[in-house]
């Protein structure tokens, strides 16, 4: 093989596994970059009603409150399940729950929100 095949193999490997990897993403998986994680709680953070373009976050009693831009593209959950802001808003009523708030590290705009959900205690007291 002449140094200009060699060259051209070598490329098109590249291109052949390159091709591979992009296509080995199966449809109508969500792709999701990277993310930072504050965990709080709901005592601790104050949930956007509808229309609003925030959340706020108090990662401590003595912390300045952060305030994190949430968009169209915000999600939200209750445990693994989707749900609406409204519905996060009454499950988070309440005694104090764990709270987690994504952001996306390049914008620091809310990619999600999770609640803990309720744990009812077992019969015997331990969960």
């Amino acid at each position: 093989m002449t140094p200009s095949m060699y060259r051209f193999g070598s490329v098109g490997f590249l291109l052949l596994c390159t091709g591979l990897a992009l296509a080995g993403t199966p449809a109508g998986v969500e792709s999701i970059g990277l993310e930072r994680a504050v965990e709080t709680d709901t005592t601790a953070t104050r949930l956007p009603s509808d229309g609003a373009t925030e959340i706020v976050v108090t990662p401590c009693p003595s912390c300045r409150p952060e305030h994190y831009a949430i968009d169209a593209y915000t999600r939200w959950f209750v445990g693994p399940r989707r749900v609406s802001l409204s519905d996060l808003r009454a499950q988070a009523a309440g005694p104090s729950k764990n709270l987690t708030v994504l952001l996306d590290t390049h914008s620091d705009l809310v990619t999600r929100v999770i609640l803990a959900p309720s744990v009812a205690p077992s019969p015997g007291g331990r969960p």
